[in-house]
Parts: structure tokens; C-alpha cells; sequence
């Protein structure tokens, strides 16, 4: 059988299937194509930052860019997860991992903006610092973006690198 003359035999087995059981009541159809709701005009509303969040980004920058690495460590969960800093999102599956990360970020970073996403996601703006202990070089006063997810204990859970601007990548072969 040619293409056309299957696709006429399945239209056709279509509107039979259809009439079929036909009567003065009509019952909704069960493979209806179109949404069974209307996608609502007006776009997801955004909850706010809330204050433990700001204050867990703020006080994770405020750590690192003091050059306390051990510090800023403590604002992150065990495990946690680090996306986008190489291929394949490095799990942090102990403290020491969680410090070892920290300490291999070469700047340190002032907090523009914080706001929320559309998920759970909150996302900061930074300007990127020298820190002691850091190698920034000629990048400090450029800007990154990052995604943190905080979770109930207020601790970071995962951190995503959205974009780096001109920041070196850090060294995350962490041992």
C-alpha cells in the first residue's frame, strides 16, 4: 500500500471509530488534541527571595572574598552539587570537597542582585573581586552570574554557573 493510501485508510478509520456510538448525547472525546486547559495569559508568578536566601548568597561572598574559604564552605550543604564548571556536574560529597572547591575559585565576589527565578532557583548578579588566597588577576571588577538553590536548612545544595564573564575556571579536579 502506498504512504498516500495509508494515511487516506487511517483518516478514514478515524471518522468511523468516531461516528461509531453516535447518539443525541455527545461525550467528550478521550484523544482530543488541544490542551484540555488554556494556558493562562498571564506568566508564573514569581515568589520572593526570601531572607534566609539573601542572607546565605551575601554571607557565602562575604566569606570567599575575605579569603575564608573554610568560612564560605559552611554555607554549603553535604552533599551538594556544582554545575557548569565542567563537563559533568561535580558532586561535593564531603566537607573537605565542599572546602576544596571554595578554595580553587580564584575570585572573590561582591553581590550586585539577587532575584528569584520562575522554579525554586534564586539568581545572583556578582562582580567579581580579588580575595587572599585567590589568583583573580586582571578579571576582578568584571561580572558572573550564578543559580543557587538553598535548601530548608539554609545551606547551598547547588550551585550553577550561568555565566563567567571573563572569570578563569577554576581548577575543580578536586582529589
Amino acid at each position: 500500500m502506498t504512504r498516500r493510501r495509508w494515511l487516506g485508510a487511517l483518516a478514514a478509520l478515524g471518522l468511523l471509530v468516531a461516528g461509531c456510538g453516535e447518539s443525541g448525547k455527545r461525550e467528550p472525546q478521550q484523544l482530543a488534541l488541544k490542551p484540555s486547559a488554556t494556558p493562562s495569559a498571564t506568566p508564573e508568578r514569581r515568589l520572593p527571595v526570601t531572607d534566609a536566601e539573601k542572607r546565605v548568597i551575601r554571607g557565602w561572598a562575604n566569606e570567599l572574598r575575605h579569603g575564608d574559604v573554610r568560612a564560605a564552605a559552611r554555607y554549603f550543604s553535604v552533599p551538594s552539587e556544582i554545575v557548569n564548571f565542567q563537563p559533568e556536574p561535580l558532586e561535593l560529597e564531603s566537607a573537605r570537597r565542599v572546602v576544596d572547591f571554595n578554595d580553587s575559585l580564584p575570585c572573590g565576589a561582591e553581590v550586585i542582585s539577587i532575584i528569584r527565578t520562575v522554579s525554586q532557583l534564586v539568581v545572583g548578579e556578582f562582580e567579581l573581586t580579588d580575595r587572599p588566597g585567590g589568583d583573580c588577576g586582571s578579571v576582578a571588577g568584571t561580572r558572573a552570574t550564578f543559580a543557587f538553590l538553598v535548601g530548608a536548612d539554609e545551606h547551598i545544595k547547588r550551585l550553577i554557573l550561568i555565566d563567567a564573564g571573563s572569570m578563569p575556571t577554576p581548577d575543580t579536579t578536586l582529589t
